[in-house]
């Protein structure tokens, strides 16, 4: 290899721990995802449970945002705000994110292009706020393009892509110097399917008697209680141990009582539940 060469790769790879270097400290790119090249990360936030309103269609509402379509997922929701380079504009932006939607075999869910209904811009106000933007991605509804998709997993991972360029807004001091006007912005939101540390265990008697007496229930998980096997327990209770029938009867309420989505794996952990409820 000649000197030239090594001249020539050692300035690439300068080039690009530079661009590196230039994120904001601790962050990184989407585990799978690349990054359009140039771009620079400006926020981050590392994957939390939480969930989000995946947007499907416009917005109807942009405070608190609602859509004409949207889903609601549960999972590790982690957010990427990037600027591009100097002279590249939200549709080179978009173009390049469908192509990384191609090459990672994405099932596309939503996309609204230029000139389509919807300002997206001030749905996103709650997150600029947590992750210290000011409200860089608002104001500039001409420019908008969002971009929505998930795997092909049966416990899929969602992206959400938005891509503006900045028109005008408030900014911290310490992106000045990056965000200047027209200046095209990416912020992508991904939400994988990770399961949420299980919180719930088994109570003793002491613990039920008390829950019932302070709220006049309890939910109780890791049984396997359908309706007739808990019309069971009651005829076993009441036969076998001296309980008085009229003290106890069992109900089984199955999908019409839900504490949360049934979309979600986590949602359905929850609903499965036997309640004791005092009355």
């Amino acid at each position: 290899m000649s000197r030239r060469t090594l001249i020539l790769l050692a300035l690439i790879v300068a080039s690009q721990f530079a661009a590196l270097a230039a994120d904001l400290p601790g962050s990184k790119d989407p585990p799978g995802m690349k990054r359009y090249e140039g771009s620079e990360l400006i926020a981050y936030r590392e994957p939390k449970f939480d969930e989000f309103l995946l947007p499907l269609g416009a917005p109807t509402s942009q405070d608190p945002p609602k859509y004409t379509k949207s889903l609601k997922v549960e999972g590790l929701v982690s957010r990427y705000t990037y600027v591009a380079p100097a002279g590249r504009t939200p549709t080179e932006l978009l173009r390049n994110y469908k192509l990384e939607f191609q090459r990672m075999d994405l099932v596309t869910l939503y996309e609204k292009a230029a000139g389509e209904a919807g300002w997206f811009g001030p749905t996103l106000t709650p997150i600029q706020v947590e992750d210290k933007i000011a409200d860089i991605l608002t104001y500039n509804q001409d420019q908008e393009r969002v971009l929505v998709g998930r795997t092909k997993d049966p416990s899929p991972t969602y992206y959400y892509v938005f891509v503006t360029s900045y028109r005008a807004g408030n900014m911290p001091d310490r992106l000045q110097s990056k965000v200047t006007k027209d200046v095209a912005l990416a912020e992508i939101i991904v939400v994988t399917p990770q399961q949420m540390e299980t919180k719930m265990v088994f109570v003793n008697a002491d613990d039920m008697s008390r829950s019932l007496a302070a709220s006049g229930k309890i939910a109780l998980y890791g049984i396997d209680l359908s309706r007739r096997r808990a019309a069971a327990v009651v005829h076993e209770l009441t036969t076998k141990y001296g309980v008085a029938a009229d003290r106890l009867s069992s109900f089984g309420c199955g999908f019409y009582a839900p504490v949360a989505s049934n979309d979600t794996d986590e949602g359905k952990a929850k609903n499965r539940r036997v309640e004791l409820v005092k009355w």
